[in-house]
């Protein structure tokens, strides 16, 4: 463990896969698949904030509350897009924004269980447009406009 200047906590540990054979270790690859993590303690030794590279190699960029909790994550999907999530207290998705494979970029707002209620996205067409869910996930109204 190394402490930095600010008092803040950088560690790099080890993950495990499901069977519980390690796959990283303190900063040494071991040849099975792996998944690589940074976490950033607090000095009450607390993680804030978690920099990782999933079993798919892919990075992601974790922030979390005092208490330890995930409440905004970045990361890359399989197809190279950047999506940014912002998670409640309970973990459910408020807030999200990304891209699509083509490009176009797409926002969802969430209500305080996770089910999506307002979509706003820009289809390849390039139409923008709106769309508005009830509690039941139906979509009950959807503007476009080219």
């Amino acid at each position: 463990m190394a402490r930095a200047d600010t008092g803040v906590e950088t560690r790099i540990g080890a993950y495990a896969d499901e069977a519980g054979e390690t796959m990283f270790e303190h900063g040494t690859m071991v040849t099975q698949p792996f998944r690589v993590f940074v976490d950033l303690r607090d000095q009450h030794g607390k993680v804030r904030s978690v920099y990782a590279l999933d079993q798919n190699e892919l990075p992601l960029l974790e922030f979390h509350d005092i208490e330890e909790k995930t409440r905004a994550v970045l990361f890359m999907k399989a197809d190279d897009t950047p999506n940014l999530v912002f998670l409640n207290k309970n973990r459910n998705v408020g807030f999200a924004v990304g891209l699509t494979a083509e490009g176009t970029p797409g926002v969802v707002l969430g209500d305080l269980a996770g089910q999506q209620r307002v979509g706003i996205g820009v289809k390849q067409d390039s139409t923008a447009t709106v769309s508005l869910t009830d509690s039941k996930g139906r979509t009950r109204m959807e503007l476009s406009v080219d």
